[in-house]
């Protein structure tokens, strides 16, 4: 069950996983010298997501006459929305800038961008037991609160030189996201109907001690793209056909990372890639559980 402490036991974050290291490649000579707002989508696979849910909390939302002082582990996977699989998505609200007069010469190292998750769709894998009864439990944002964060986008050229976008990385990221959450308890076998829970908790990438993610303007093979023909929020391919534009973006890792939860005791980090089928996104997040240790706080509605 989930705690307002919130400390999910596998992390991963919103800042994804590639399909291998093998790109599609820049076109030779190009420029992609900024970053265009867009949007990002993933996947939150079956159990790659845990949630421990303390009893305390519960009890003193939703007066549910639970056990105290316990902290029940409940493995999530993503309930599709779409498109696709997509479970997850997170908008880049603003262009990043790095060459600020347009000359193929970086201007600018590093910028930060606002970033909102703007949907969420995580349900439990297995039915969760309360007091007898059987209970689905999904997760989604909450719906008066939004949720904001940033994301601090490196270029890997140097400052004053011309752009070299050949790489299969061009640079790398970290994020945060302050994530306003409900829980909705949905009965399956004739049990009282549960008010749902609010909580928030703060969902950063990378994890403690671990390298920034990188990032490409190609996206990885067997991707799921989401066109738009020029400027568009909801795109993460700015073109109708055919490659995506120079200044798209696209994460290229999955970063897990361990803050000395249960099961993880040493507190170290570790980065994984995981193949997926063509049918997703090419890119899988860990939906709320990208982030160990962090305390949440109580959100009546």
């Amino acid at each position: 069950m989930i705690n307002t402490r919130l400390k999910p036991v596998t992390t991963g974050l919103i800042g994804a996983v590639g399909l291998g290291v093998a790109l599609l490649g820049m076109p030779e000579g190009a420029k992609a010298s900024n970053i265009q707002a867009g949007s990002d989508y993933f996947i939150s696979p079956a159990g790659f997501s845990t949630f421990v849910f303390n009893t305390d909390e519960l009890n003193a939302q939703l007066d549910l006459g639970l056990p105290p002082g316990l902290e029940l582990p409940i493995a999530l996977k993503g309930l599709p929305i779409g498109p696709g699989a997509t479970d997850t998505i997170v908008e880049r609200q603003r262009d990043a800038i790095f060459d600020t007069d347009d000359d193929g010469i970086l201007d600018v190292a590093t910028v930060t961008i606002p970033i909102e998750m703007v949907a969420l769709s995580l349900i439990n894998v297995a039915p969760v037991n309360i007091k007898g009864f059987q209970y689905n439990l999904l997760a989604t944002l909450a719906p008066n609160t939004p949720t904001l964060g940033e994301m601090t986008i490196t270029h890997q050229g140097q400052v004053g030189q011309p752009f070299d976008d050949s790489g299969t990385s061009q640079g790398t990221f970290t994020s945060f996201l302050d994530v306003h959450y409900q829980v909705e308890f949905t009965p399956i076998n004739g049990g009282p109907a549960i008010g749902n829970f609010f909580d928030n908790l703060l969902l950063t990438q990378p994890g403690q001690g671990l390298a920034p993610a990188p990032w490409s303007h190609t996206p990885p093979p067997n991707a799921l793209l989401v066109r738009s023909d020029g400027a568009s929020q909801s795109a993460n391919c700015h073109t109708l056909t055919g490659d995506c534009a120079d200044d798209d973006f696209f994460p290229l890792s999955l970063v897990l990372h361990q803050k000395g939860s249960p099961g993880f005791p040493n507190g170290h980090g570790t980065i994984i890639t995981v193949p997926e089928p063509s049918t997703v996104l090419g890119l899988i997040a860990v939906g709320l559980s990208s982030i160990v240790g962090f305390k949440g706080k109580k959100e009546q509605k």
